[in-house]
């Protein structure tokens, strides 16, 4: 019974840690973490529109290959 109540006093003790270190460090971390959304962002708009210019050329050859 006695681990039991420790054990949750450490869970507690750790969740408050977290939260104190997670209120200090957030605004630190936002710009870092913002940035690499940005990136993100970035890269799948670069993927979305080099897989819109494979999908059009495949398109239009098979249109050229309908007219020969």
């Amino acid at each position: 019974m006695e681990i039991e109540i420790k054990a949750k006093a450490i869970e507690k003790l750790i969740d408050y840690t977290a939260s104190g270190i997670g209120s200090i460090a957030g605004p630190m971390i936002a710009p870092w973490r913002e940035k690499k959304e940005s990136e993100a962002k970035l890269i799948r708009a670069k993927t979305d529109a080099e897989i819109l210019k494979i999908q059009a050329r495949a398109q239009s050859e098979a249109r050229q290959l309908a007219i020969d």
